[in-house]
């Protein structure tokens, strides 16, 4: 984001709000790496990438507006995120979990296309060199679909039309199974918090947005602009979404939170609802050269 800077952040003006297309790239390719690090390095099995890759999808699938609304325009509407309204599942999708998404399918696809020779990692290199080191700034998405372009030697008009720009639905499958993997879904019942938050980053309190009318968490007396102090004794999850994911319908916590000059212990029982579950598996049956590709992919190296 420092280095690789898009044209449409330049030059820096602090007296209004500045509107890019390319948070999907700068912040959400940005999570691409903090995934791929933590498994290249070995703090993450492969099953642990399978999962978080697994997680994101699912947040995107879950969030009608991924319908309507595409990671480009989420970039542009970034300035709306402190609207509490704006960050429901039905009005906003997340540059962040999209854009991360957007860039490990584009690592496949670029992969795929060079018989593995090049990948996500060369455009990054393609992406430095061109760019910052040339005094230069590049052209929002236009930009990433050209280097894109230059480095897997072929067209890439359609990826970007469909899945940066617009919202036709992502065909996981076709991207994956060049590594010999494939998505799974099942219906299943989950938990639900029952609330959203709003507030991130530094000394930056995460507070309670919205609550589900008839909730647990309503019943038991959480409101609107409590500010979360801890969860069952330990710190606040880094994302809910994920956090309450892996916990099972019903299940009882314990919230801290502040109100009032006080800060209160609300328990209550997670709510349930029904949403599809998504997980990645490797084929039983994938070829010599999928299975090469996808140990390729994991380990960041390339033929």
């Amino acid at each position: 984001m420092k280095r690789i800077r898009p044209q449409s952040l330049e030059p820096v003006d602090f007296t209004k709000e500045q509107y890019t297309r390319a948070l999907w790239f700068a912040e959400g390719v940005t999570s691409t790496y903090g995934a791929y690090t933590l498994e290249r390095v070995g703090l993450w099995t492969n099953e642990q990438l399978y999962a978080d890759l697994a997680s994101q999808i699912s947040e995107l699938e879950s969030r009608p507006a991924h319908a309507w609304q595409s990671v480009e325009e989420s970039s542009l509407d970034a300035w709306l995120e402190k609207y509490d309204d704006y960050r429901t599942p039905a009005r906003s999708i997340s540059y962040y979990n999209k854009g991360q998404i957007v860039g490990e399918m584009l690592d496949l696809a670029i992969r795929s296309a060079t018989d593995d020779r090049k990948s996500l990692d060369d455009l990054m290199r393609a992406m430095y060199a061109e760019y910052p080191q040339q005094g230069r700034f590049y052209d929002d998405s236009n930009g990433v679909e050209s280097v894109a372009e230059q480095v897997a030697g072929r067209k890439f008009d359609a990826f970007f039309a469909n899945y940066v720009a617009g919202t036709k639905e992502i065909p996981y499958d076709e991207f994956l199974s060049a590594a010999g993997l494939t998505l799974k879904i099942e219906d299943h019942l989950a938990a639900d918090l029952g609330f959203w938050t709003a507030g991130r980053g530094p000394g930056v309190p995460v507070r309670v947005s919205q609550l589900e009318q008839g909730s647990p968490a309503q019943a038991a007396g959480l409101r609107a602009g409590d500010i979360l102090v801890s969860i069952d004794g330990g710190p606040l999850p880094r994302f809910f979404p994920s956090w309450v994911h892996e916990r099972a319908p019903k299940e009882k916590i314990t919230l801290r939170v502040h109100r009032d000059d006080k800060d209160l212990d609300l328990s209550f029982a997670l709510g349930q609802t029904e949403e599809k579950r998504y997980s990645i598996a490797e084929l039983h049956d994938a070829t010599e050269k999928q299975k090469k590709l996808r140990n390729a992919w994991l380990s960041g190296k390339t033929e």
